[in-house]
């Protein structure tokens, strides 16, 4: 299993996580009430849904208020709460209900308005009286790439006993029934609990039967995430476990990005269950949260059960081959102010970062391909289809500005890890 372009370039989370409501705010028996709202409209149900797994994220299209056209949402079990844009909230006429402090993935704090929505039908499931955030999924440079006007969030997911996610048919199947998904071959059960927000988290094992708790987060497009923390307690007495030093944009959140150093470890050992994953990649990050996202999870067919407090993994390949970190080294944004491409990440050790570049280069071309005065519209197509830009070959020509310098190399992909 490789981690190539696509999925080395940016974690993006959408997480987003109340302050006031859990540190006792004036706002607390309001913000309580929006938090536990919220019921179905029938007591009996099946339902099965597409669901498009585009750039790493579950897109899926539901009804607000009984009104059209259907709208796309992220599925994301990491978000406390769901989330509307402001632009939907005017146009549905959404009252304000309560304000709050909120924070998103990377840390950062805002003030954000709560509307309730009266129905909220996914595939003729109606949710009711369903409480959202009003963020604006625009603000972020790292978002508006993203063509979604809300999140499904786990004050929404919690109502219903089942869910099962099938990447690779694309598919979303909802159901009142709390049967265990075990014994339908296969697959391996994973201990799941839900932290005090009601976010869901699985517990995954290491080498020597190390386990950690990790937040399942379906609106993150990253793999295996570890926080300070957890990544002491992984890498304690364990020296020479191979790794890489990641450095610059970490990740992208509701109200901005992280910059920060990161390390990508390539792990033996790891445990689902009884199920012996194989060999896989594991990155540190700064945030609060460690996490399991879509990278890892999509290479499995899951099914939750909330009463039972389990999660079901049908993995696609009965034995996955190992990881690998294969890269030509950097990643890239949008610089906004310039109106141009330039990188925003370098892997250590890599062609990329032998060749000298830096953090903050402009870059002038990729394979001739001009990226000099290139439109936000085009950087989003180019994140959507690397392919378009990288070719399906080895080895790529880039020319950056620094300053008033030029610099051409050509970049050949390297397995890091």
């Amino acid at each position: 299993m490789k981690n190539t372009e696509r999925q080395s370039r940016r974690l993006l989370l959408f997480t987003l996580m109340l302050l006031a409501y859990f540190s006792g705010s004036c706002t607390t028996l309001k913000m309580a009430s929006l938090f536990t709202s919220g019921n179905i409209e029938t007591n009996i149900f099946a339902i099965e849904v597409p669901l498009r797994f585009r750039q790493e994220l579950l897109h899926l299209d539901v009804r607000l208020n009984g009104k059209e056209p259907l709208r796309r949402f992220v599925f994301d079990t990491g978000a406390a709460f769901c989330v509307v844009s402001p632009e939907l909230a005017s146009e549905l006429g959404l009252p304000r209900e309560a304000s709050d402090t909120a924070s998103d993935s990377t840390g950062r704090k805002n003030k954000v308005d709560f509307v309730v929505l009266d129905s909220v039908e996914i595939g003729g499931l109606l949710f009711r009286n369903i409480a959202a955030a009003v963020v604006s999924l625009k603000n972020s440079q790292g978002l508006r790439c993203y063509d979604f006007q809300g999140v499904i969030g786990a004050n929404l997911i919690r109502l219903a006993e089942s869910w099962q996610i099938d990447y690779r048919k694309e598919k979303l199947r909802v159901s009142d029934q709390a049967k265990s998904a075990a014994g339908t071959g296969g697959g391996f059960l994973l201990p799941m609990r839900r932290n005090i927000q009601r976010i869901p988290e699985v517990e995954i094992r290491f080498f020597e039967n190390r386990a950690l708790w990790l937040e399942w987060d379906s609106g993150s497009t990253g793999g295996l995430d570890l926080n300070s923390a957890d990544w002491k307690k992984l890498t304690e007495g364990k020296p020479q476990i191979p790794s890489v030093r990641k450095i610059g944009i970490y990740s992208a959140g509701a109200f901005g990005v992280n910059t920060a150093e990161s390390r990508v470890a390539k792990i033996e050992e790891l445990r689902l269950g009884d199920f012996r994953a194989g060999d896989q990649l594991v990155e540190s990050n700064p945030e609060t949260k460690s996490r399991v996202g879509n990278t890892f999870l999509r290479n499995y067919r899951i099914t939750v059960n909330w009463s039972k407090n389990e999660m079901w993994l049908e993995p696609y390949i009965p034995e996955p081959g190992p990881a690998e970190l294969i890269t030509y080294g950097f990643g890239y944004d949008y610089d906004q102010e310039h109106k141009g491409i330039r990188v925003s990440l370098l892997y250590e050790k890599s062609a990329a970062f032998e060749a000298g570049l830096k953090i903050g280069d402009r870059i002038i071309s990729i394979n001739g391909t001009s990226l000099d005065s290139v439109v936000e519209n085009e950087y989003c197509r180019f994140k959507a289809d690397p392919t378009a830009l990288f070719g399906d070959g080895e080895e790529i020509r880039i020319v950056v500005r620094r300053e008033t310098e030029l610099k051409e190399c050509k970049l050949k992909k390297t397995r890091l890890l």
